[in-house]
């Protein structure tokens, strides 16, 4: 017999740049359940049509989570093992670690993962991420599985899963309100959180010691950064393991709910001073600089690396110097990455830009090794997180291939060439390189980046804010990838004319000619002589809306995929013009909602 449920108003959830995230209120244990099961719904049936990336039934799936308050066991963790257990799998349950080390236990052992992280993302807001056995879920995938979470969420409300299980607010019944079958599902649920399997952990810092060895490190003084990162036990083994000397610092008591969001895109003053500090500190303390400063956001898939002195390093800028050391032979990396750094890969590698988001970079990487199959294949985002898309050689060591954003890699990679003695750039001049504070001269271009939202006191209420800015600034009577004002060309984005913006054709007539330059009259009143801008160059449309000046200024309109904030990314030839502008957004993006 079946039961209908009065459920909540259905407020499904959306995917990010990488995974679904929201408010911890919307968090529900209902759309946490739903969610899951839908995905493992997703893989269950790629699985019984022996498609790559399914599961079957009876199967483990690895679970792992983050430092946030709503990321403990009891909370949205209980929801996603018990969508798991109902869906007729068992909980692999890694306790706090790193989003990588999650995935690379899962790809290891051929079963699904899930991580419960917020990532970088403000305190108060979570999320959940999910990965086939073979990697990462690709944006192409998300509509299938969220046409599942609808189905399951309609069985559950229909009582064809199990009888009531959530309460009208989305929580689960109390205990004493439970019948046999759901009261089992829940102690089981809690009972499978109740012990962390430790593997996950274990291979994560045994992948790197053993792909460099133990003496790559060796006579490294380093400083990490501990605050609430997941990986701030994790991470520091992998240094001493390569033999570095590690010198941990200001651990927050995420017991008592404390935690910092990191987001190495948009690194807050605050932090960087912070960071300034321990290096400072150190120095005081031991009578010597240390080599380097590091730390990572919340699930610790972003590194932070710093120099001698703590000055903080872009992770566009550590995404090259890391693939100057590994030297792939193809590199993907999203639109918003220095354009510096691009024509500096471009010496050794094929390199394609891709919209935000490491499903994109994914993909890019996929579509090349279906291609060629013998290719060293890796990408980065504008934040430091690296994927290896291939198995490496690394000094006749295996590391084996680990397509998520990794905070480790790329860090390791950056010490090793800053211990190099000296290093040739692109341009074939030789640098000598023997402290961190050296690699910074190899890029030539520097970014900022920050957002606005309601918090700086402009109207920008959703994401849907955004949307309607980026349309207001895109032609409407045909999408184009972009438009060179000087030659009254229409370009082809990067992602599709290999790794640079090319002419698509004469296919330019009167009517998007004088479209596009409505849109840049409209640009030329935010974007004045008066705040420093040249004459509008060209527009490119890849992801949101990119503005290139005549004097090379680059300004880069992107909304949240799900958040009420609208990011605004920049790039100049010196880093005081890069923060100068990227300090101008919250009147540009006032005055643009105001006008627009």
């Amino acid at each position: 017999m079946t039961t209908a449920m009065n459920l909540p108003e259905f407020k499904p959830l959306k995917f990010g740049t990488s995974g679904l995230r929201d408010m911890d209120e919307n968090l529900t244990d209902l759309e946490v359940f739903t969610n899951t099961r839908g995905f493992l719904e997703y893989l269950l049936e790629l699985g019984s049509n022996y498609l790559p990336g399914g599961i079957q039934r009876g199967g483990k799936v690895a679970l792992a989570v983050d430092y946030r308050p709503s990321s403990r066991p009891g909370k949205i963790p209980r929801a996603v093992a018990a969508a798991i257990l109902d869906a007729g799998c068992r909980v692999t349950y890694c306790g706090p670690v790193p989003t990588p080390a999650v995935m690379n236990l899962g790809m290891r052992c051929g079963i699904a993962s899930i991580m419960v992280t917020g990532s970088h993302i403000p305190f108060g807001q979570n999320g959940i991420k999910f990965n086939r056995p073979d990697g990462e879920i690709l944006k192409t995938e998300e509509a299938s599985i969220l046409a599942h979470v609808a189905q399951v969420r309609a069985r559950v409300a229909d009582g064809q899963i199990r009888e009531p299980l959530f309460d009208a607010a989305g929580a689960f019944l109390p205990v004493k309100s439970l019948g046999v079958a759901q009261m089992n599902l829940l102690s089981h649920a809690v009972e499978s959180l109740h012990k962390p399997d430790a593997r996950a952990a274990s291979e994560y810092v045994s992948r790197y010691v053993q792909a460099f060895g133990s003496e790559a490190l060796r006579g490294l003084d380093l400083v990490f950064y501990k605050q609430s990162a997941v990986g701030r036990d994790i991470l520091p083994a992998i240094f001493r393991g390569l033999g570095a000397v590690v010198s941990e610092v200001k651990a927050l008591d995420v017991e008592a709910g404390e935690f910092l969001p990191v987001d190495t895109e948009k690194m807050e003053d605050s932090i960087r001073a912070e960071l300034r500090t321990l290096a400072r500190e150190h120095a005081e303390r031991t009578g010597r600089k240390p080599f380097a400063v590091l730390s990572a956001d919340g699930d610790s898939d972003r590194p932070v690396f710093c120099d001698e002195n703590g000055e903080f390093i872009p992770g566009d800028q550590l995404g090259v110097l890391a693939s100057l050391y590994l030297k792939p032979t193809f590199v993907a990396l999203p639109i918003t990455c220095n354009s510096a750094a691009v024509e500096s890969l471009q010496s050794f590698a094929t390199v394609v830009q891709t919209r935000v988001g490491s499903p994109y970079i994914n993909k890019a990487m996929q579509d090349e090794l279906r291609a060629n199959a013998q290719a060293r294949v890796a990408g980065y985002e504008a934040n430091g997180g690296y994927l290896l898309g291939s198995d490496w050689l690394i000094d006749g060591r295996i590391l084996k291939a680990l397509p998520s954003r990794d905070s480790v890699l790329p860090m390791i990679c950056a010490l090793l060439l800053a211990r190099r003695g000296t290093l040739t750039t692109a341009s074939n001049k030789t640098l000598r390189v023997d402290k961190v504070s050296d690699l910074t001269g190899l890029i030539t271009r520097h970014t900022a980046a920050g957002v606005v939202d309601g918090h700086d006191g402009v109207p920008y209420a959703s994401a849907e804010t955004g949307r309607r800015i980026v349309a207001a600034l895109s032609p409407q009577s045909g999408g184009i990838d972009g438009f060179d004002f000087k030659s009254q060309t229409i370009l082809q984005n990067p992602a599709n004319a290999g790794g640079k913006e090319m002419p698509d054709g004469p296919r330019l007539n009167p009517d998007l000619l004088d479209e596009m330059e409505l849109i840049r009259k409209k640009l030329d009143q935010f974007f004045t002589p008066g705040l420093g801008y040249s004459d509008i160059a060209k527009i490119n449309y890849l992801d949101g809306v990119r503005i290139y000046f005549t004097d090379g200024d680059i300004v880069h309109l992107r909304p949240s995929g799900n958040a009420p904030e609208f990011r605004f990314y920049t790039e100049a030839a010196s880093a005081s013009r890069a923060r100068e502008m990227c300090g101008q957004r919250v009147e540009i993006i006032r005055r643009m909602i105001e006008t627009m």
